[in-house]
Protein backbone atom coordinates (compact mmCIF):
# COMPACT_ATOMS: atom_id res chain seq x y z
CA UNK A 1 0.00 0.00 0.00
CA UNK A 2 3.03 2.38 0.57
CA UNK A 3 3.00 3.42 -2.98
CA UNK A 4 -0.57 4.99 -2.62
CA UNK A 5 -0.57 7.21 -0.04
CA UNK A 6 -4.35 7.86 -0.70
CA UNK A 7 -4.80 4.52 -0.30
CA UNK A 8 -3.43 4.75 3.47
CA UNK A 9 -5.47 7.72 4.14
CA UNK A 10 -8.51 6.89 3.22
CA UNK A 11 -8.32 2.80 5.29
CA UNK A 12 -7.44 5.35 8.59
CA UNK A 13 -10.46 6.91 7.85
CA UNK A 14 -12.36 4.17 7.90
CA UNK A 15 -10.95 2.60 10.51
CA UNK A 16 -11.78 5.47 12.82
CA UNK A 17 -15.13 5.08 11.39
CA UNK A 18 -16.21 1.99 11.49
CA UNK A 19 -17.75 -0.06 14.21
CA UNK A 20 -15.83 -3.15 15.93
CA UNK A 21 -17.52 -5.89 14.42
CA UNK A 22 -16.56 -4.35 10.88
CA UNK A 23 -13.02 -3.49 11.48
CA UNK A 24 -12.75 -7.13 12.85
CA UNK A 25 -14.75 -7.94 9.23
CA UNK A 26 -12.07 -5.92 7.51
CA UNK A 27 -9.00 -7.64 8.99
CA UNK A 28 -9.94 -10.93 7.60
CA UNK A 29 -9.89 -9.13 3.57
CA UNK A 30 -7.16 -10.20 1.75
CA UNK A 31 -6.99 -9.03 -1.37
CA UNK A 32 -6.05 -5.29 -2.67
CA UNK A 33 -9.80 -5.94 -4.59
CA UNK A 34 -11.36 -6.57 -1.41
CA UNK A 35 -10.08 -3.55 0.68
CA UNK A 36 -10.61 -0.99 -2.45
CA UNK A 37 -14.23 -2.52 -2.65
CA UNK A 38 -14.59 -1.76 0.87
CA UNK A 39 -13.23 1.91 0.41
CA UNK A 40 -15.94 2.48 -2.31
CA UNK A 41 -19.15 1.10 -0.41
CA UNK A 42 -17.94 3.38 2.49
CA UNK A 43 -17.74 6.38 -0.03
CA UNK A 44 -21.47 5.32 -0.88
CA UNK A 45 -23.11 4.90 2.61
CA UNK A 46 -20.94 8.32 3.72
CA UNK A 47 -22.98 10.20 0.55
CA UNK A 48 -26.52 8.20 1.34
CA UNK A 49 -25.73 9.50 5.28
CA UNK A 50 -25.25 13.06 4.42
CA UNK A 51 -27.73 13.56 1.17
CA UNK A 52 -30.67 11.55 2.86
CA UNK A 53 -32.95 13.59 5.36
CA UNK A 54 -34.64 10.95 6.94
CA UNK A 55 -31.82 8.33 7.67
CA UNK A 56 -34.73 5.75 7.20
CA UNK A 57 -33.52 2.59 5.92
CA UNK A 58 -35.30 2.57 2.76
CA UNK A 59 -34.24 5.68 1.57
CA UNK A 60 -30.68 5.15 2.38
CA UNK A 61 -30.45 2.73 0.40
CA UNK A 62 -31.95 4.15 -2.90
CA UNK A 63 -29.59 6.47 -2.29
CA UNK A 64 -26.83 4.16 -2.54
CA UNK A 65 -28.51 2.54 -5.21
CA UNK A 66 -28.18 5.95 -7.30
CA UNK A 67 -24.81 6.40 -6.06
CA UNK A 68 -24.03 2.89 -8.19
CA UNK A 69 -25.53 4.05 -11.10
CA UNK A 70 -24.12 7.29 -11.35
CA UNK A 71 -20.47 5.22 -10.94
CA UNK A 72 -21.89 3.21 -13.58
CA UNK A 73 -23.06 5.84 -15.80
CA UNK A 74 -19.41 7.63 -15.84
CA UNK A 75 -17.61 4.05 -16.18
CA UNK A 76 -17.22 4.54 -19.92
CA UNK A 77 -15.60 7.99 -19.58
CA UNK A 78 -13.19 6.50 -17.21
CA UNK A 79 -11.67 3.34 -19.83
CA UNK A 80 -11.69 5.48 -22.59
CA UNK A 81 -9.71 8.11 -20.91
CA UNK A 82 -7.20 5.00 -19.60
CA UNK A 83 -6.91 3.52 -23.05
CA UNK A 84 -5.76 7.12 -24.33
CA UNK A 85 -3.98 8.10 -21.20
CA UNK A 86 -6.03 10.76 -20.05
CA UNK A 87 -7.01 11.44 -16.61
CA UNK A 88 -8.88 14.99 -16.91
CA UNK A 89 -11.64 15.47 -18.89
CA UNK A 90 -13.15 18.81 -20.34
CA UNK A 91 -16.73 19.21 -18.13
CA UNK A 92 -18.77 18.74 -21.15
CA UNK A 93 -17.43 15.31 -22.03
CA UNK A 94 -20.18 14.85 -18.99
CA UNK A 95 -23.04 16.38 -20.32
CA UNK A 96 -24.80 13.47 -21.91
CA UNK A 97 -24.05 11.72 -18.03
CA UNK A 98 -26.98 13.83 -16.76
CA UNK A 99 -26.57 14.41 -13.26
CA UNK A 100 -24.48 11.29 -12.89
CA UNK A 101 -21.10 13.52 -12.43
CA UNK A 102 -22.37 16.20 -9.76
CA UNK A 103 -23.21 12.64 -7.73
CA UNK A 104 -20.14 11.02 -8.17
CA UNK A 105 -18.36 14.18 -7.05
CA UNK A 106 -20.42 14.38 -3.73
CA UNK A 107 -19.71 10.52 -3.55
CA UNK A 108 -15.72 11.54 -3.58
CA UNK A 109 -14.99 9.34 -6.94
CA UNK A 110 -14.89 12.82 -9.19
CA UNK A 111 -13.38 16.02 -8.53
CA UNK A 112 -14.27 19.20 -10.27
CA UNK A 113 -11.73 22.36 -10.78
CA UNK A 114 -11.58 25.55 -12.60
CA UNK A 115 -8.17 26.61 -14.54
CA UNK A 116 -7.61 29.60 -16.69
CA UNK A 117 -6.85 29.21 -19.94
CA UNK A 118 -3.91 30.60 -21.41
CA UNK A 119 -3.27 33.03 -24.00
CA UNK A 120 -2.23 30.58 -26.73
CA UNK A 121 -4.74 27.73 -25.69
CA UNK A 122 -7.68 30.60 -26.39
CA UNK A 123 -5.83 31.40 -30.10
CA UNK A 124 -5.86 27.36 -30.43
CA UNK A 125 -9.50 26.51 -29.50
CA UNK A 126 -10.81 29.95 -31.13
CA UNK A 127 -12.58 30.83 -27.66
CA UNK A 128 -13.11 33.74 -25.60
CA UNK A 129 -13.74 32.27 -22.37
CA UNK A 130 -10.76 32.79 -19.76
CA UNK A 131 -11.91 30.27 -17.35
CA UNK A 132 -12.33 25.66 -18.27
CA UNK A 133 -13.96 23.23 -15.72
CA UNK A 134 -12.37 19.95 -15.71
CA UNK A 135 -13.19 17.00 -14.27
CA UNK A 136 -10.68 14.23 -12.99
CA UNK A 137 -10.87 11.38 -10.69
CA UNK A 138 -8.67 11.69 -7.31
CA UNK A 139 -6.42 9.43 -8.05
CA UNK A 140 -5.81 7.01 -11.11
CA UNK A 141 -6.89 3.88 -8.77
CA UNK A 142 -10.43 5.15 -8.54
CA UNK A 143 -10.60 5.51 -12.24
CA UNK A 144 -9.25 1.85 -12.68
CA UNK A 145 -12.18 0.30 -10.58
CA UNK A 146 -14.81 2.83 -12.14
CA UNK A 147 -13.59 1.31 -15.50
CA UNK A 148 -13.32 -2.04 -14.43
CA UNK A 149 -17.50 -1.25 -13.39
CA UNK A 150 -17.77 -0.44 -17.58
CA UNK A 151 -15.91 -3.54 -18.50
CA UNK A 152 -18.04 -5.78 -16.14
CA UNK A 153 -21.25 -4.31 -17.20
CA UNK A 154 -20.44 -4.78 -20.42
CA UNK A 155 -19.69 -8.52 -20.67
CA UNK A 156 -22.87 -9.13 -19.33
CA UNK A 157 -24.21 -7.45 -21.44
CA UNK A 158 -22.19 -6.95 -25.06
CA UNK A 159 -19.70 -9.87 -24.98
CA UNK A 160 -18.84 -9.19 -28.77
CA UNK A 161 -18.17 -5.20 -27.85
CA UNK A 162 -15.89 -6.72 -24.67
CA UNK A 163 -14.03 -9.56 -26.48
CA UNK A 164 -12.94 -6.71 -28.77
CA UNK A 165 -12.31 -4.45 -25.73
CA UNK A 166 -10.38 -7.23 -24.19
CA UNK A 167 -8.11 -7.83 -27.29
CA UNK A 168 -7.21 -3.97 -26.65
CA UNK A 169 -6.25 -4.41 -22.94
CA UNK A 170 -4.16 -7.81 -22.75
CA UNK A 171 -1.48 -6.60 -24.57
CA UNK A 172 -0.41 -3.79 -22.66
CA UNK A 173 -1.76 -6.34 -19.25
CA UNK A 174 1.31 -4.57 -16.77
CA UNK A 175 0.02 -1.03 -17.95
CA UNK A 176 -3.85 -1.96 -16.71
CA UNK A 177 -2.96 -4.65 -13.93
CA UNK A 178 -5.05 -3.10 -11.46
CA UNK A 179 -7.90 -2.36 -13.96
CA UNK A 180 -7.78 -6.24 -14.42
CA UNK A 181 -7.72 -7.12 -10.99
CA UNK A 182 -10.86 -5.00 -10.07
CA UNK A 183 -13.06 -5.95 -12.92
CA UNK A 184 -12.04 -10.10 -11.93
CA UNK A 185 -12.87 -9.37 -8.55
CA UNK A 186 -16.03 -7.45 -9.79
CA UNK A 187 -17.37 -10.71 -11.71
CA UNK A 188 -15.69 -14.62 -11.47
CA UNK A 189 -16.84 -15.76 -15.23
CA UNK A 190 -15.37 -12.34 -16.31
CA UNK A 191 -12.16 -13.21 -14.11
CA UNK A 192 -11.65 -16.69 -15.56
CA UNK A 193 -12.03 -15.48 -19.13
CA UNK A 194 -9.01 -12.76 -18.16
CA UNK A 195 -7.20 -15.77 -16.92
CA UNK A 196 -7.64 -17.87 -20.37
CA UNK A 197 -6.83 -14.42 -22.62
CA UNK A 198 -3.55 -13.78 -20.26
CA UNK A 199 -2.43 -17.68 -21.25
CA UNK A 200 -2.92 -17.08 -24.57
CA UNK A 201 -0.97 -13.61 -24.73
CA UNK A 202 1.45 -16.07 -23.15
CA UNK A 203 1.47 -13.06 -20.02
CA UNK A 204 1.75 -16.14 -17.25
CA UNK A 205 3.40 -13.88 -14.57
CA UNK A 206 0.33 -11.93 -14.28
CA UNK A 207 -2.13 -15.09 -13.78
CA UNK A 208 -1.52 -15.82 -10.73
CA UNK A 209 -2.39 -12.01 -9.65
CA UNK A 210 -5.52 -12.06 -11.27
CA UNK A 211 -6.42 -15.04 -9.96
CA UNK A 212 -6.10 -14.37 -6.19
CA UNK A 213 -8.00 -10.96 -7.03
CA UNK A 214 -10.44 -13.32 -8.08
CA UNK A 215 -10.22 -15.42 -4.64
CA UNK A 216 -11.85 -18.67 -6.05
CA UNK A 217 -10.56 -22.12 -6.24
CA UNK A 218 -12.12 -22.08 -10.16
CA UNK A 219 -9.65 -19.34 -10.78
CA UNK A 220 -6.57 -21.10 -9.28
CA UNK A 221 -7.13 -24.33 -11.12
CA UNK A 222 -6.94 -22.62 -14.34
CA UNK A 223 -3.50 -21.59 -13.38
CA UNK A 224 -2.72 -24.39 -11.67
CA UNK A 225 -0.74 -26.20 -14.30
CA UNK A 226 1.11 -23.71 -15.84
CA UNK A 227 4.46 -24.52 -13.73
CA UNK A 228 6.10 -27.38 -12.69
CA UNK A 229 7.44 -25.58 -9.96
CA UNK A 230 6.16 -22.07 -7.74
CA UNK A 231 8.86 -20.06 -6.56
CA UNK A 232 8.57 -17.53 -3.39
CA UNK A 233 11.72 -14.79 -3.94
CA UNK A 234 12.13 -11.12 -3.50
CA UNK A 235 11.92 -11.17 -7.24
CA UNK A 236 8.48 -11.62 -7.38
CA UNK A 237 5.94 -9.26 -5.76
CA UNK A 238 4.68 -9.09 -2.06
CA UNK A 239 1.50 -9.50 -3.82
CA UNK A 240 2.59 -12.77 -6.18
CA UNK A 241 3.79 -14.23 -3.19
CA UNK A 242 0.38 -14.02 -1.68
CA UNK A 243 -1.42 -15.51 -4.34
CA UNK A 244 0.77 -18.84 -4.28
CA UNK A 245 0.25 -19.13 -0.53
CA UNK A 246 -3.40 -18.82 -1.91
CA UNK A 247 -3.03 -21.29 -4.32
CA UNK A 248 -1.64 -23.89 -1.70
CA UNK A 249 -4.63 -23.80 0.61
CA UNK A 250 -6.48 -25.10 -2.51
CA UNK A 251 -3.90 -27.68 -2.83
CA UNK A 252 -2.96 -26.44 -6.48
CA UNK A 253 0.47 -26.32 -5.75
CA UNK A 254 2.79 -29.44 -5.95
CA UNK A 255 6.48 -28.47 -5.58
CA UNK A 256 7.19 -25.21 -3.68
CA UNK A 257 10.80 -23.04 -3.80
CA UNK A 258 11.59 -20.44 -0.97
CA UNK A 259 14.59 -19.00 -1.71
CA UNK A 260 16.59 -15.85 0.02
CA UNK A 261 12.71 -14.74 1.26
CA UNK A 262 12.73 -12.69 4.70
CA UNK A 263 9.02 -13.85 5.87
CA UNK A 264 7.16 -11.22 8.07
CA UNK A 265 4.95 -13.43 10.84
CA UNK A 266 1.59 -13.01 8.57
CA UNK A 267 3.13 -14.57 5.71
CA UNK A 268 4.58 -17.42 7.90
CA UNK A 269 1.87 -17.64 9.39
CA UNK A 270 0.51 -18.79 6.55
CA UNK A 271 3.20 -21.11 5.03
CA UNK A 272 3.24 -22.80 7.99
CA UNK A 273 -0.66 -23.58 7.91
CA UNK A 274 -0.34 -24.64 4.14
CA UNK A 275 2.46 -26.74 4.86
CA UNK A 276 0.41 -29.00 7.44
CA UNK A 277 -2.73 -28.70 5.50
CA UNK A 278 -1.62 -29.61 2.08
CA UNK A 279 -2.35 -32.88 0.60
CA UNK A 280 -0.46 -32.80 -2.60
CA UNK A 281 2.83 -31.08 -1.82
CA UNK A 282 5.33 -32.90 -2.49
CA UNK A 283 8.99 -31.15 -3.35
CA UNK A 284 9.78 -28.18 -0.44
CA UNK A 285 12.74 -26.33 -1.01
CA UNK A 286 14.03 -23.70 1.41
CA UNK A 287 17.38 -21.55 0.71
CA UNK A 288 18.50 -18.76 2.70
CA UNK A 289 15.16 -17.69 4.26
CA UNK A 290 14.22 -16.48 7.47
CA UNK A 291 10.66 -17.09 9.43
CA UNK A 292 9.13 -15.65 12.22
CA UNK A 293 8.82 -17.71 15.21
CA UNK A 294 5.38 -18.76 14.69
CA UNK A 295 6.38 -20.45 11.77
CA UNK A 296 8.39 -22.61 13.87
CA UNK A 297 6.00 -22.99 16.76
CA UNK A 298 2.58 -23.83 14.32
CA UNK A 299 5.11 -26.50 12.67
CA UNK A 300 5.73 -27.86 16.26
CA UNK A 301 2.24 -27.73 17.09
CA UNK A 302 0.60 -29.40 13.83
CA UNK A 303 3.08 -31.21 12.12
CA UNK A 304 1.82 -34.36 13.94
CA UNK A 305 -1.77 -33.67 12.56
CA UNK A 306 -0.04 -32.79 9.30
CA UNK A 307 -1.98 -34.44 6.20
CA UNK A 308 0.98 -35.18 4.00
CA UNK A 309 2.82 -36.90 6.82
CA UNK A 310 0.02 -39.35 7.76
CA UNK A 311 0.02 -39.96 3.81
CA UNK A 312 4.03 -40.91 4.09
CA UNK A 313 3.19 -42.71 7.59
CA UNK A 314 1.17 -45.19 5.81
CA UNK A 315 3.60 -45.65 2.71
CA UNK A 316 6.74 -45.94 3.41
CA UNK A 317 7.69 -45.21 7.30
CA UNK A 318 11.15 -45.72 7.15
CA UNK A 319 10.79 -42.31 5.01
CA UNK A 320 8.53 -40.80 7.31
CA UNK A 321 10.93 -41.14 10.47
CA UNK A 322 13.69 -39.95 7.75
CA UNK A 323 11.94 -36.55 6.85
CA UNK A 324 10.06 -36.52 10.68
CA UNK A 325 14.04 -36.54 11.93
CA UNK A 326 14.90 -34.04 9.48
CA UNK A 327 12.65 -31.33 10.12
CA UNK A 328 13.13 -31.84 13.85
CA UNK A 329 17.04 -30.61 12.90
CA UNK A 330 15.85 -27.88 10.79
CA UNK A 331 13.62 -26.74 13.60
CA UNK A 332 16.75 -27.01 16.28
CA UNK A 333 19.15 -25.51 13.85
CA UNK A 334 16.78 -22.37 12.84
CA UNK A 335 16.66 -21.77 16.26
CA UNK A 336 20.43 -21.69 17.44
CA UNK A 337 20.83 -19.35 14.09
CA UNK A 338 18.16 -17.12 14.73
CA UNK A 339 19.60 -16.99 18.64
CA UNK A 340 23.49 -15.72 17.45
CA UNK A 341 22.08 -13.94 14.56
CA UNK A 342 19.68 -11.89 16.05
CA UNK A 343 20.16 -12.24 19.76
CA UNK A 344 23.24 -13.01 21.28
CA UNK A 345 24.47 -9.65 19.78
CA UNK A 346 22.14 -7.71 21.22
CA UNK A 347 22.81 -8.28 24.66
CA UNK A 348 25.89 -6.32 24.71
CA UNK A 349 24.86 -3.52 22.33
CA UNK A 350 20.99 -3.26 23.55
CA UNK A 351 20.07 -5.09 26.59
CA UNK A 352 16.66 -4.16 26.04
CA UNK A 353 16.03 -5.51 22.32
CA UNK A 354 17.85 -8.50 24.36
CA UNK A 355 15.42 -9.39 26.34
CA UNK A 356 12.21 -8.39 24.59
CA UNK A 357 13.41 -11.37 22.14
CA UNK A 358 13.81 -13.95 25.10
CA UNK A 359 10.15 -13.23 25.63
CA UNK A 360 9.61 -13.47 22.17
CA UNK A 361 11.27 -17.11 21.86
CA UNK A 362 9.70 -18.24 25.55
CA UNK A 363 6.48 -16.91 24.23
CA UNK A 364 6.21 -14.68 27.24
CA UNK A 365 4.97 -11.82 25.24
CA UNK A 366 3.03 -9.70 27.63
CA UNK A 367 -0.29 -10.36 26.83
CA UNK A 368 -2.85 -7.16 26.72
CA UNK A 369 -5.32 -7.45 29.86
CA UNK A 370 -9.08 -7.18 28.57
CA UNK A 371 -12.19 -6.77 31.04
CA UNK A 372 -15.36 -7.60 29.45
CA UNK A 373 -18.67 -6.06 31.30
CA UNK A 374 -21.86 -7.52 30.04
CA UNK A 375 -23.74 -4.39 27.96
CA UNK A 376 -20.71 -2.40 27.29
CA UNK A 377 -18.58 -2.38 24.16
CA UNK A 378 -15.16 -2.95 25.00
CA UNK A 379 -14.22 -0.17 23.36
CA UNK A 380 -15.60 2.23 25.63
CA UNK A 381 -13.35 2.61 27.76
CA UNK A 382 -14.67 5.17 30.09
CA UNK A 383 -17.82 3.33 30.01
CA UNK A 384 -15.82 0.16 31.59
CA UNK A 385 -14.30 2.31 34.45
CA UNK A 386 -17.42 3.65 35.34
CA UNK A 387 -18.52 0.16 35.77
CA UNK A 388 -15.96 -0.82 37.58
CA UNK A 389 -16.33 1.65 39.73
CA UNK A 390 -19.48 1.30 40.80
CA UNK A 391 -19.32 -2.52 41.79
CA UNK A 392 -16.39 -1.75 44.00
CA UNK A 393 -18.22 1.34 45.48
CA UNK A 394 -21.57 -0.69 46.05
CA UNK A 395 -20.07 -3.69 48.02
CA UNK A 396 -20.26 -1.99 51.21
CA UNK A 397 -23.58 -0.93 50.51
CA UNK A 398 -25.42 -2.73 53.07
CA UNK A 399 -22.92 -1.80 55.98
CA UNK A 400 -24.29 0.69 58.55
CA UNK A 401 -22.06 3.99 58.20
CA UNK A 402 -20.04 4.18 61.61
CA UNK A 403 -21.33 5.89 64.73
CA UNK A 404 -18.48 8.80 65.93
CA UNK A 405 -20.62 8.87 69.28
CA UNK A 406 -19.36 4.93 69.80
CA UNK A 407 -15.97 5.72 69.43
CA UNK A 408 -13.90 6.33 72.85
CA UNK A 409 -12.09 10.12 72.78
CA UNK A 410 -10.60 12.02 75.55
CA UNK A 411 -12.35 14.97 76.40
CA UNK A 412 -10.65 16.83 79.50
CA UNK A 413 -11.75 16.57 81.60
CA UNK A 414 -11.71 13.02 81.33
CA UNK A 415 -12.82 9.79 83.56
CA UNK A 416 -10.49 7.41 82.12
CA UNK A 417 -6.85 8.45 82.20
CA UNK A 418 -5.23 9.92 78.91
CA UNK A 419 -2.21 6.95 78.12
CA UNK A 420 1.31 8.59 78.15
CA UNK A 421 3.04 9.18 75.01
CA UNK A 422 6.85 10.05 75.12
CA UNK A 423 8.72 11.96 72.39
CA UNK A 424 10.57 8.55 71.62
CA UNK A 425 7.26 7.00 71.05
CA UNK A 426 6.65 9.17 68.23
CA UNK A 427 9.68 9.26 67.01
CA UNK A 428 9.58 5.48 66.38
CA UNK A 429 6.03 6.04 64.73
CA UNK A 430 7.49 8.80 62.29
CA UNK A 431 10.62 6.06 61.55
CA UNK A 432 7.70 3.63 60.45
CA UNK A 433 6.13 5.66 57.66
CA UNK A 434 7.01 3.99 54.39
CA UNK A 435 7.81 7.17 52.17
CA UNK A 436 6.09 5.70 49.09
CA UNK A 437 2.52 5.76 50.64
CA UNK A 438 0.27 8.79 49.86
CA UNK A 439 -0.60 11.81 52.09
CA UNK A 440 -2.89 12.02 54.88
CA UNK A 441 -5.84 14.75 55.52
CA UNK A 442 -3.00 17.36 55.63
CA UNK A 443 -1.83 16.62 52.16
CA UNK A 444 2.11 16.28 53.62
CA UNK A 445 4.01 13.89 51.70
CA UNK A 446 5.24 11.08 54.30
CA UNK A 447 9.26 11.55 52.26
CA UNK A 448 8.73 14.71 54.20
CA UNK A 449 7.15 13.87 57.37
CA UNK A 450 9.89 10.75 57.74
CA UNK A 451 13.14 12.95 57.03
CA UNK A 452 12.14 16.23 58.82
CA UNK A 453 10.12 14.72 62.20
CA UNK A 454 13.14 15.92 64.33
Amino acid sequence: MAPFPIYCAMLCLMWEELSEERRREMMKMQTFSEIFGAMISFLKDHYASKSCESLQKQDISEKVKEASKAIQDVSEIALNGLLDRHFSFPEEQFRECGDAMQTCVMVGVLTTEKKVIGRERRQHANTSSFVESTVSFPHKLFQEYTAGVYITNLFSKDRPKYDHLKYKLLPRSQEFRYLLYFASALKQELGLDIIHGLIEEGNQDLCIDVAFECHTEEATSAVEKLWKEYKLSPNSSEHTNLGVVFMMHWDKVQSLSIQDMTCGRTTSRELAESFCSSRVLQHLTIIHSQFHMDFFKILGASGSNCKGRQVAFHKNKNEWRKLRNKVQREIVSAKVMFYRDRVQNLKRENPSDWYKFLKVMTSQEKKETTITVPGISSSDKAGIADAVNCHFANIAGDIPELDLSSVPAFLLPSPVPIPPVQPWDVERELRRIKPGKSGGPDDIPARIIRTFFR
